[in-house]
């Protein structure tokens, strides 16, 4: 299913990788290999045609969509930084105010 894969299977796995980050982005577990395994492909293929496809590693988009909910997350509660970056999917504050 690689180098022939039909283009529409191409943009099915995207679609489907995309929609289980939006959904699952407070796991601090979340991570390439583990969604390569939802959608029964390896992570190399994975992180290759997410990036042939977005333009964007997927480790990146990942981040970029935590980021984007923790911004939510500033705007509209009185969460602690801390509490922030747990509910956005970060393992430490630290690490999240890095990125951030």
């Amino acid at each position: 299913m690689q180098k022939n894969e039909p283009f529409s299977r191409k943009k099915e796995i995207i679609s489907t990788v995309t929609e289980l980050i939006r959904n699952g982005f407070t796991n601090p577990g979340l991570c390439p290999d583990l969604l390569a395994d939802s959608v029964d492909i390896s992570g190399p293929y994975l992180r290759r045609l997410f990036k042939a496809e977005t333009g964007m590693p997927l480790h990146d988009y990942i981040n970029e969509w935590r980021l984007h909910k923790s911004i939510e997350y500033l705007q509209l509660s009185q969460l602690t930084v801390a509490e922030i970056a747990e509910e956005s999917g970060f393992f430490n504050a630290t690490y999240f105010s890095t990125l951030f």
